[in-house]
């Protein structure tokens, strides 16, 4: 056996093998007498042949394609074409913005100023371009200014040169303006909506590069990052396709189609994987990981793509440089980085947990107490010292009151991320809440739901549901425990407990609920895989999609104060123990369901 890896020869190709002498004499020896039998044989084969080729010929398979599946018209436009060779020998360090085409005096966002300056401090490129039609306005453009190179563009209404077909929209004319700057200067184009982790140098030496979008690709080819030398064999072929541009097929061109034409023209293209630009992605899971979740560390990430368009309904609406530096999310930790400060205040840093590092595995306690609220989002203080900060849209205290926080059932919520291994069992949730007869109680509201990326369970004032991903998008109810929320305008102490399934017993049920130290809802078998926790929210769930107007139907109107979630399933003794009046009154006998 060798005594390292390597060390064995290597094979040859299979055009210089060679039979050795042992092994042709056994390939051609033979002490079987050869038979007649075999003769008819081969003309039978024969004539079958024949017959199928004929019967093929005249009767053609009606399912047999003309022309091969992928064949498509823009691939024969690239065909087509001869493309110049590239003029430089690698891809310059010019980085390129297009903004200002969708009418006069636009502004600048601040995440718009923070593209920029990510690109400035971490790609140091020898210009920063910034092409506009109408030049931005405002304070936060003129805190960017001093990094550009202002250089205006025209409204193109068609493709042309490279055809006739109508333009309208400002995002497809940033679609051609992107394509034409990089044909002619080369570079990095970027949105601005794109912040940058960290240097790119080593990806300047090929000919063009665009990133997946979706893993493996599964939705094209984003055009919000291009690397390309100026006149790209890839980019001129890309080009001459908008010959049969479409406005009303909105990606095809900018995304569909060069993951298309790659296939084809591999040589000419350098793709890199789903999470060097565009992970997390643009669905509820990967706007949840950016905006709420305080749990991905941009490892794998050169650059992200933080989706404006989606995210700003509900996610990044009013962005300003305070909720930067005081809300905990796993973009907002990156981001204040790059916001211009003075150097007196350091900048809050952000811990991520793999479990709770607490020897009672307490994972965060929110007590939820009366705070001015000058932020919306505003943080959701965590007292256990594990900095779990959570994120309260929409809610509301009163002055001096200790009645905890109120959420109006419409699109208010209390969102707390997790560390990133804990798991669903074992599990304890304990939270004070407060229901009101006043609005009437919305029945398939969310007293609490825990989110997995396979399984929710979901509290609301009737059940205890869970609910499992099915087909990989579709979320189907399993299972269902009765369960009743009064309504009479008092706090009452909830305590959900999710035993492991092989540590669950009669009287430890993979499932319990207990109000006021009684057991109101348990379950020895509930339907919910054990994955890990992503999320728990209060007072509403998740949308399908967060850029459509707030889903209110999972909504509930109600107070919550002083929650607490511990790793581990909590025993009968540990609640017992609770400093709670209510959980030391209670009688033995009624921990257990009937």
């Amino acid at each position: 056996m060798p005594s390292k890896r390597g060390s064995y020869p290597a094979p040859l190709p299979y055009h210089q093998r060679t039979l050795s002498s042992s092994s042709s004499s056994k390939l051609y020896k033979s002490n079987k007498p050869s038979g007649g039998w075999k003769r008819p044989l081969r003309w039978f084969l024969l004539i079958g042949t024949i017959m199928y080729i004929a019967l093929y010929i005249l009767f053609p398979s009606s399912s047999t394609p003309s022309q091969p599946q992928d064949h498509f018209a823009e691939l024969a436009i690239a065909q087509q074409l001869h493309p110049s060779p590239p003029t430089t020998a690698s891809i310059p360090k010019i980085v390129h913005f297009v903004y200002g085409l969708k009418g006069p005096d636009p502004t600048l966002d601040w995440i718009h100023y923070l593209s920029i300056k990510s690109a400035h401090d971490r790609l140091s490129p020898t210009t920063i371009m910034f092409h506009y039609h109408y030049l931005p306005t405002g304070p936060v453009f003129d805190l960017a200014r001093p990094m550009l190179t202002l250089h205006k563009v025209d409204l193109a209404p068609t493709t042309a040169p490279f055809g006739d077909r109508p333009v309208t929209h400002f995002a497809h004319q940033a679609d051609l303006i992107r394509l034409d700057v990089l044909n002619h200067y080369g570079g990095i184009y970027l949105d601005l909506d794109v912040i940058v982790m960290r240097s790119m140098d080593h990806l300047l030496r090929h000919e063009f590069i665009m990133g997946q979008e979706g893993i493996g690709g599964s939705v094209g080819l984003c055009n919000a990052v291009i690397l390309a030398r100026p006149q790209a064999r890839f980019l001129q072929r890309w080009q001459h396709t908008y010959r049969t541009f479409d406005q009303a097929d909105w990606n095809y061109h900018s995304v569909v189609l060069p993951g298309k034409l790659a296939r084809h023209f591999y040589g000419e293209i350098t793709i890199m994987n789903h999470t060097a630009f565009f992970w997390p992605l643009w669905d509820s899971h990967g706007l949840r990981t950016l905006f709420l979740e305080k749990n991905y560390d941009f490892a794998d990430n050169l650059a992200t793509h933080v989706w404006e368009s989606a995210a700003t309904p509900h996610l990044m609406a009013g962005l300003t440089p305070s909720l930067i530096r005081n809300i905990d999310s796993s973009l907002y930790c990156q981001l204040r980085h790059l916001l211009p400060h003075d150097g007196q205040e350091p900048i809050r840093p952000c811990r991520i947990l793999t479990h709770s590092p607490r020897s009672d595995h307490l994972v965060g306690s929110w007590p939820l107490t009366p705070v001015p609220l000058t932020l919306n989002p505003s943080p959701a203080t965590d007292t256990s010292g594990n900095d779990m900060h959570g994120i309260l849209r929409n809610g509301f205290f009163l002055p001096n009151d200790d009645d905890g926080v109120y959420l109006s059932g419409q699109d208010s919520y209390l969102f707390l991320s997790m560390p990133t291994n804990l798991t669903l069992t074992p599990l304890t949730i304990q939270w004070h809440t407060k229901i009101t007869t006043q609005p009437p109680v919305n029945d398939q509201g969310t007293v609490m739901m825990v989110q997995t990326d396979v399984c929710k369970l979901w509290i609301k004032p009737g059940a205890v549901e869970t609910w499992t991903l099915t087909n990989g998008w579709v979320w189907e109810r399993t299972s269902s425990v009765p369960l009743s929320f009064p309504a009479d305008d008092q706090y009452h102490v909830y305590t959900l407990v999710l035993h492991s399934p092989l540590s669950s017993s009669l009287l430890a049920p993979a499932l319990v609920v207990y109000r006021d130290g009684y057991v109101v809802a348990s379950s020895q078998a509930p339907t919910f895989e054990n994955g890990i926790v992503r999320g728990i929210w209060f007072g509403s769930a998740e949308p399908a999609k967060y850029q459509d107007p707030w889903d209110t139907s999972a909504s509930l109107a109600a107070w919550y104060k002083k929650i607490n979630i511990w790793e581990r399933a909590l025993t009968l003794q540990d609640l017992r123990n609770d400093p709670l009046q209510s959980f030391k009154n209670a009688d033995h006998q009624s921990w257990l369901l009937e």
